[in-house]
């Protein structure tokens, strides 16, 4: 499974919204889509 496609699983299943994960980790939200959507690959250290 993809990183973008599980992140976004779990967000959903908590109920989250993107604004809520920006506000929780501090990486923008634009960020947050760009992963989600497979347009961009988070560093492991992210």
């Amino acid at each position: 499974m993809l990183i973008g496609d599980r992140l976004r699983a779990l967000r959903e299943q908590k109920n989250l919204s993107q604004g809520h994960i920006e506000k929780r980790t501090g990486l923008l939200r634009c960020y947050v889509s760009r992963v989600e959507n497979g347009h961009t690959v988070p560093s492991v250290s992210t």
